[in-house]
């Protein structure tokens, strides 16, 4: 169960604000993470490994 749905159950009408404040907290460290990783010289397919994402998803994060 996400948040949002456990906001909606609880009877909070912030469920979908608050499940939305968490989603850019989270996008924000995963970004910082692969921004020090690149940083170190790893590259994006490494990055992609050790941070479980898609090689896609770290491209579009340090795209030049």
């Amino acid at each position: 169960m996400n948040i949002l749905e456990i906001g909606i159950q609880k009877g909070h009408s912030d469920g979908l604000e608050e499940g939305r404040k968490i989603g850019i907290e989270t996008g924000i460290e995963i970004a910082k993470k692969v921004f020090k990783l690149s940083n170190q010289g790893i590259s994006p397919q490494e990055i992609a490994l050790q941070l479980e994402l898609t090689l896609e998803e770290v491209e579009k994060i340090i795209e030049k």
